[in-house]
């Protein structure tokens, strides 16, 4: 796969569809690598007629890591008592600078949870170098954000080695707990899932650069009253059955950017399961179909 430096960090990514089409990013989610976005789910997409683009965060997957800030603390962080290794402001930067080695002006953006995030603080600082946005199953972050378990949403793996899986199998099993905490009960399946997770975990892991990825989410304040001055086009799509940021985070996201479209979906919890990857491209298709005749008129 190719690999770019962008804003001083190595970004793994890869390209579907034709490279004359619009370019459409897909940021993923927390500790979670381009791979979440399945190879199936970014053809049919490009296939929409978009050059489709999925990559690996800082911190995640064979992206640059920060190895060298070893495990920060996040509680510390959220009160204010120390800096995170990096902030969002960076993690968009360099989302900023994958657009510019595509060659593009602007791209159309889908985050989903801390991807969710960064596209936010992109219509933020960037606005000109977006089409459009999703921001999905997100929030405004700082005091505004809700947590379905806050403990969870603020620890991740132990610090110590001693309290982590031994073997392979383990980890798999744990990172199948997790997910499955935060999925659409009447989707998951965790046979189907678990290739999907063996090979994501045999690509890489990293999981201190969770908790680093979560002390930027934590770090800073609410993004609400810069989000009442974004004029990007904003869908903000959501599970009603999202138990780790349950749905009032969308009514507050949508409260907070002018003109956005929300979005809920009843049967669907913090996951994206492959029997609603229909429903959702076509989402996703009709909002930034529509930003872009309306950025040609």
């Amino acid at each position: 796969m190719p690999r770019v430096d962008v804003n001083g960090v190595g970004i793994e990514y890869e390209t579907f569809g034709d490279p004359d089409n619009p370019v459409l990013i897909l940021i993923s989610g927390g500790g979670a690598q381009m791979t979440f976005w399945q190879e199936e789910f970014c053809q049919r997409l490009a296939a929409k007629g978009f050059q489709v683009v999925r990559f690996d965060n800082r911190d995640a997957g064979v992206s640059t890591s920060f190895d060298e800030y070893g495990f920060p603390d996040v509680p510390a962080v959220r009160d204010g008592r120390v800096a995170p290794p990096y902030t969002l402001d960076d993690m968009a930067a360099d989302t900023i600078g994958l657009v510019d080695a595509l060659g593009a002006k602007a791209a159309h953006v889908v985050g989903i949870s801390l991807g969710g995030y960064i596209a936010q603080v992109m219509a933020i600082n960037h606005p000109d170098r977006m089409l459009s946005f999703v921001s999905m199953a997100s929030g405004v972050g700082g005091p505004d954000n809700i947590y379905g378990n806050y403990e969870y949403a603020i620890h991740g793996m132990p610090e110590d080695d001693a309290g982590r899986p031994k073997t392979m199998e383990e980890q798999i099993e744990l990172r199948l707990d997790e997910i499955q905490w935060m999925s659409t009960p009447q989707y998951f399946d965790r046979d189907r899932i678990r290739p999907h997770i063996a090979r994501s975990m045999a690509r890489n892991q990293n999981p201190d650069g969770v908790e680093r990825q979560a002390a930027a989410v934590h770090a800073g304040p609410s993004r609400a009253p810069a989000l009442a001055n974004v004029r990007v086009p904003a869908l903000i799509l959501h599970g009603a059955l999202d138990p780790h940021l349950p749905v009032e985070n969308a009514h507050r996201t949508a409260a907070a950017i002018p003109g956005s479209k929300l979005v809920i979906l009843p049967d669907l919890a913090h996951d994206m399961p492959a029997q609603k990857w229909d429903e959702i491209i076509d989402i996703i298709t009709e909002h930034a179909t529509a930003a872009g005749a309306a950025a040609r008129s």
